[in-house]
């Protein structure tokens, strides 16, 4: 990373924050973040003891100097004069001065997350979402250094003056053998194409040097768009389909084939039993293919796939005084309030907070049927020194809901597809006094240690708790005409605990550089349950009688009082280690190699009525990753190639006694990768061959046994286009072809595509047009929809069609820098179209909001 200025003033910003709080659950919240807090500032004082730098400030010269890297690259661009000017500031301590600036990406984007300290000092600050820092140290000379997520750091000379603030000149950022153009495009960038990311390759690496495939949907995306549900920010990822949700509102998509969840969080384990917020979401990252190698299979189940792993990046503090509140009315009763607040707490700027919050309350479109939740996410960025810094992010979720709408014909039906159902959709057959609560709770802390110019230590602490309580709703078909409704109620706890520790490097051996991740990883899940499961009632749907009616919340509680309870507890555990390294052979080739061991332990199901524990078993797996880049045109056109090595833990033994072994997956891709014109045009073409082996299949020789010679293939191409075309105007586009089928499998399955596989062909844009000048700057367009193919294999209905959609939405707003208008309008063409689950979705529905920024 090079780092060079342009003559430009800057400014100071100034904000002011809103208050607002959540009082339900308040003291959950307040209990776990005190007893947090408290483990945090007993490690701060053993961190500080450690690391405290005693080196004194500079003595005191009028010079300007150049910046120089501690540890030149051989293809860093050389770097220009850091000038500096002062302007007066209103004095606020004898001898003392500030230091202004704000930092840009060579594309002109504001850079959030860049370290700014002074050597020999405990001063240190970190530029805000637009990219400012501003500090305050005794007057004097002083080495400042510059360091972006964890890369190399860079020097220069700075002189602070008593009782002024000095503005550095505009710094702009340009990485070596970077994604980034070391050219700048004034008044024009692409707002969608920034996909530079720390979790992806657990290493500080660009996309452009990364073999890997993935897709970033960041706030700004999904602002625009208006999105008021976790499950809608789908529409904008290339083979995810329409997402299932289940009944505890658990979202699931699908990728290359296979079913994906949601279970990752800021890189590591943010278990999660139900739905999530979008008001707390920074950026959604999927990554595609198996991603054992650095994510492991995981405790609990689903943290990865063989189809890829989704990793949720949530809002952390920055340096500044700003925040943001918002309220959405909508079709179908919606209802919703968002706030967003930062501030710093001390007058060095070491201390950092910010909350987010959301209430969200909204009905079905059905004669039944409603939504209610609450979010509050507080986090704390602490910087102990120079090398240590502290960040602990935590949030609360609560939710009542009934069950969302799943209806599952008969495996008997006469009715080859899904409009053919005689189904009446404004029915719910529930009752809003039947419903489930859900709390989640989680808290994820982070230390980071800067051991040297090459090494930098990082360690995440992470806590899930989640509690399901009350009856929810399932429907499943009898008959062509009839339907049982099935209640599973009681209390369920699900637990897990993370520890993680990284080293990441950046270094040389013989001249060529290394950018290296090793890892350590323990995983501890929990679960604990005491439910019953029954049939309440079956009803007529079609002709519905009065008995429809007499399903409510004392008839329920009725039965479940009598109900036979199953009282369980679960405990899986995962040891894994890791390394990665990314080695440039070239200055525009690079290698990569990654390997994982992992040693899983399933504790088995332990029946607490019985005493009898089942399921007990441990596996180990290897998991290997190789990847290769070549950039025929440096930091504008790479030619990528990997192989990724995924596993999924099974239990159980077959006929003869034999336990079973991992599955396993192995992935083939090869693409390219594209940043043009300065970074207005990116793309990423990609074919890849998937196949997965060791999958149960029934054993057709012995009765109620399985044998572990099932196979599957996925493969496709996939492509994915972000542009800013003209000023203004940003494009976000995606396509995703699959072929999927058993290869071997339980009669009837051979050669079909498997449940949960998505559309073989999906199409997805978004393209939002705002003007930038005249009478009407500030008003603006949007436009995208979401296409896919039939389905044509349901689970336990092969042969039954779900058929082709094309969902449009468009929006209207108006933003200037205090406040944003947005008028939107889902399903313009009012389509009637399902998912997997057969679940029918959203018909058209309007959204307006108000969003007022501090």
């Amino acid at each position: 990373m090079t780092f060079w200025t342009q003559s430009k003033n800057a400014s100071l910003q100034q904000y002011q924050i809103g208050k607002s709080s959540i009082k339900q659950h308040g003291f959950h919240f307040l209990g776990s973040f005190r007893i947090s807090l408290l483990a945090l500032v007993m490690l701060l004082g053993w961190q500080l003891s450690a690391q405290a730098q005693n080196q004194p400030p500079i003595s005191s010269s009028p010079a300007t100097e150049q910046l120089t890297p501690n540890n030149p690259s051989p293809n860093t661009v050389a770097t220009a004069a850091n000038q500096v000017t002062s302007t007066t500031h209103q004095p606020v301590a004898a001898g003392t001065g500030f230091l202004a600036g704000t930092v840009y990406a060579s594309d002109g984007t504001p850079v959030p997350g860049v370290t700014i300290g002074l050597s020999g000092t405990r001063v240190q600050r970190i530029t805000n979402k637009e990219g400012y820092f501003i500090l305050r140290a005794p007057a004097g000379k002083y080495k400042m250094l510059v360091s972006y997520t964890g890369s190399r750091t860079y020097e220069s000379y700075v002189n602070i003056i008593a009782d002024d603030t000095v503005h550095l000149e505009p710094i702009h950022l340009t990485e070596d053998i970077h994604s980034l153009s070391e050219v700048t495009v004034k008044g024009r960038r692409n707002r969608y194409g920034n996909k530079n990311s720390i979790y992806v390759m657990r290493l500080p690496i660009s996309d452009m040097e990364s073999p890997q495939v993935y897709t970033s949907i960041g706030s700004k995306l999904l602002q625009e768009q208006n999105l008021t549900s976790y499950q809608d920010a789908f529409k904008n990822i290339s083979g995810s389909g329409v997402p299932s949700t289940a009944n505890n509102g658990r979202v699931t998509m699908s990728s290359r084939g296979f079913k994906v969840r949601s279970q990752i969080i800021d890189g590591v384990s943010g278990y999660t039993m139900t739905d999530i917020d979008p008001a707390n979401i920074e950026r959604i990252e999927v990554i595609k293919g198996p991603s054992s190698s650095l994510f492991g299979s995981g405790a609990g189940g689903s943290t990865t796939s063989f189809g890829g792993v989704v990793n949720i990046v949530t809002k952390t503090p920055y340096d500044g005084l700003g925040g943001s509140a918002s309220y959405t009315g909508g079709s179908y009763g919606l209802n919703r309030i968002t706030f967003d607040g930062n501030t710093p707490l001390n007058s060095d700027h070491t201390i950092l907070f910010r909350m987010t919050g959301a209430h969200n309350d909204n009905k079905s479109n059905q004669d039944a049927g409603f939504l209610k939740s609450t979010m509050l996410a507080p986090s704390l960025y602490v910087q102990v020194n120079n090398r240590v810094s502290v960040n602990v992010n935590t949030e609360f979720f609560h939710r009542d809901a009934t069950s969302p709408y799943w209806m599952t014909p008969t495996s008997k039906t006469i009715y080859k597809r899904a409009p053919d159902l005689p189904i009446n959709y404004d029915l719910s057959f529930t009752n809003n006094d039947v419903y489930f609560t859900a709390t989640q709770f989680n808290v994820n802390a982070q230390i980071k240690t800067q051991i040297n110019k090459q090494w930098l230590s990082q360690t995440s602490v992470a806590h899930t708790n989640n509690d399901l309580t009350g009856p929810m709703l399932s429907l499943n078909g009898v008959t062509d005409s009839t339907l049982t409704r099935s209640i599973s109620g009681g209390v369920q706890n699900f637990q897990t605990f993370q520890l993680q520790q990284n080293f990441i490097g950046d270094f040389k051996i013989a001249g060529k550089r290394n950018r290296m991740v090793l890892g350590l990883n323990y995983l501890d899940y929990n679960d604990n349950s005491n439910t019953a499961s029954f049939n309440m009632d079956t009803v007529n749907f079609i002709h519905p009688d009065k008995s429809y009616y007499n399903f409510n919340r004392a008839a329920v509680d009725s039965r479940l009082a009598d109900a036979a309870y199953k009282k369980s507890a679960g405990d899986q555990k995962s040891y894994s280690a890791y390394v990665s390294d990314v080695f440039n052979l070239l200055e525009n080739l690079n290698l990569m190699a990654s390997l994982r061991v992992d040693r899983f332990e399933n504790g088995g199901n332990h029946n607490q009525l019985t005493g009898k524990t089942t399921g007990k078993y441990g596996q180990t797996a290897l998991s290997p990753k190789f990847g290769i880049v070549y950039q025929p045109v440096l930091n504008k056109v790479s030619l990528f190639a990997n192989y990724q090595d995924g596993f999924n833990n099974v239990g159980g033994t077959d006929y003869d006694g034999n336990s079973f072994k991992p599955e396993n997956g192995k992935q083939f891709e090869a693409g390219t990768k594209l940043n043009l014109l300065h970074g207005l045009l990116t793309g990423t073409l990609s074919y890849y061959y998937i196949k997965v082996e060791n999958t149960l299949r029934s054993d057709l020789d012995h009765d109620g046994f399985s044998v572990q010679d099932g196979t599957q293939e996925s493969k496709g191409f996939e492509a994915e286009l972000t542009s800013n075309p003209l000023p203004g105007l940003d494009i976000f586009a995606g396509y995703a072809y699959n072929e999927s089928q058993y290869l071997k499998a339980d009669d009837g399955l051979k050669g079909t595509r498997p449940d949960g596989a998505g559309p073989k062909n999906t199409a997805n844009l978004w393209a939002s047009y705002k003007i930038l000048k005249s009478w009407a700057k500030g008003l603006g367009i949007g436009f995208g929809g979401v296409y896919g193919t039939r389905l044509d294999n349901l689970k336990h209905l092969t042969g039954f069609e779900v058929p082709s959609y094309l969902v449009t939405d468009a929006s209207l707003f108006y933003e200037r820098s205090m406040y944003r208008l947005t008028l939107k309008v889902n399903n313009l063409g009012n389509e009637k179209y399902w998912n997997n689950r057969l679940q029918l979705q959203q018909m058209r529905n309007v959204t307006a909001s108000i969003t007022i920024h501090f």
